[in-house]
């Protein structure tokens, strides 16, 4: 149980990451050009539409590598545009 838990957690979490990537200017995704956003936004279709072939590796990978590292490029955008 605990299992499925975490991974509707990872799931979601994905999703909604890739929902406001979806959702940023143009501009803000030129400004970050290193992050893969197109992979970042097929991610979400993925686990919101083609579920059933999700694998439960691959995505707690992204959980543990992937997004932190879009954290750290976010944040260091975030420092860039308040000066």
């Amino acid at each position: 149980m605990e299992l499925a838990v975490l991974r509707l957690a990872g799931e979601a979490v994905i999703n909604r990451i890739g929902d406001a990537a979806a959702k940023l200017p143009q501009s803000v995704r030129c400004s970050m050009s290193t992050i893969p956003w197109d992979a970042i936004r097929a991610n979400r279709i993925l686990v919101a539409h083609v579920y059933h072939r999700i694998d439960p590796e691959m995505l707690w990978a992204t959980l543990e590598r992937d997004v932190p590292l879009l954290g750290v490029e976010v944040q260091s955008w975030e420092r860039l545009q308040q000066g």
